[in-house]
């Protein structure tokens, strides 16, 4: 799965990132929403139909926890 489409950098430390390991962080934490149930992609019409409102917005926060020998990248939706 492809995520990312633009230059990432890490929300801490404001250094670029690894596009190869933040679309592997990103894959896993959607796996987990998956996992739990916690997100399902809908129509945007429906949300409108629905709730009559727009949908709510979100951002990736990445960062990478390791250092720059043992990189431990980390991606939250």
């Amino acid at each position: 799965i492809q995520y990312m489409e633009e230059v990432v950098y890490d929300d801490l430390s404001g250094k670029r990132l690894d596009e190869d390991r933040v679309n592997k962080a990103r894959a896993e934490d959607m796996a987990e929403f998956h996992r739990h149930s916690f997100y399902e992609k809908l129509p945007l019409s429906e949300c409108w139909n629905v709730t009559r409102r727009p949908p709510i917005g979100t951002r990736w926060v990445d960062a990478s926890k390791g250092d720059s020998k043992n990189p431990e990248y980390r991606s939250r939706l």
